[in-house]
């Protein structure tokens, strides 16, 4: 009878082993699913942040690549000024700014003397280097102003100033064309400019294509006085 119990208590004993071996079992495949699918959980994550990672990434490229197609489009290559076509988009911006604040607007136009004869003694080598030496001068004198400086033309270039008064840009378009005159190319070369300098204070009467007709007009006078000057077009 008492081996009978003993007998018993050893299966109750078994059959509880291998209960918890069942449950640890089941516990230890739940666990490798619950890992499994939290392996996978992160995986996709993983896969989330690199294709924001990856779209950032390319959002930041095109607007690097918009910006530089924007400054492309704006831009001479020879000069490396704002070109004729920005000019038309340009003006009446700054235009519309003068008028809104009462400021007034100076533009000044200028054209390399002789420039076809430079072309052809020395070469369109010599003449595009030139070209990129007067704009260097240009930038120089006018960056501070905070003006806008085109290519407007081959050998022809045009400078808005807002809040730039007469007086101011007739000593700057001065100090231009004393630095032009002062170039040193090629060893025989003189090269110098004339200019023309219209400045108003726009109102509603006024487009600003007229500004720009007034400043070529004082452009064709310095021509026509000997040239190497700047001539002042006044609006009365």
């Amino acid at each position: 009878m008492v081996s009978l119990l003993l007998d018993d208590r050893k299966l109750l004993d078994v059959y509880f082993l291998m209960n918890m071996a069942f449950i640890t079992i089941i516990a230890m495949i739940v666990s490798l699913i619950r890992y499994f699918d939290l392996v996978k959980e992160y995986k996709f994550q993983l896969r989330i942040i690199k294709q924001n990672r990856d779209l950032k990434y390319m959002n930041k490229m095109l607007n690097k690549l918009n910006l530089e197609l924007k400054r492309v489009s704006e831009t001479d290559r020879l000069s490396e000024l704002y070109n004729r076509w920005y000019l038309d988009t340009k003006l009446n911006e700054v235009w519309e700014n003068c008028l809104k604040e009462a400021k007034t607007l100076t533009v000044l136009m200028i054209d390399i003397d002789d420039f076809k004869q430079i072309n052809d003694k020395y070469g369109h080598f010599t003449g595009d280097e030139c070209i990129r030496k007067v704009a260097k001068i240009l930038l120089k004198y006018t960056t501070p102003l905070a003006a806008f400086c085109f290519r407007f033309g081959g050998e022809e270039f045009l400078i808005l100033m807002p809040g730039c008064q007469l007086e101011e840009a007739y000593k700057i378009s001065e100090m231009i064309r004393r630095d032009i005159n002062s170039l040193n190319i090629k060893r025989d070369m003189k090269i110098s400019i004339s200019g023309g300098i219209c400045s108003v204070t726009p109102n509603s009467k006024m487009n600003p294509e007229e500004i720009v007709h007034r400043a070529d007009k004082a452009l064709y006078n310095a021509k026509a006085k000997g040239k190497n000057m700047i001539w002042v077009e006044e609006i009365k």
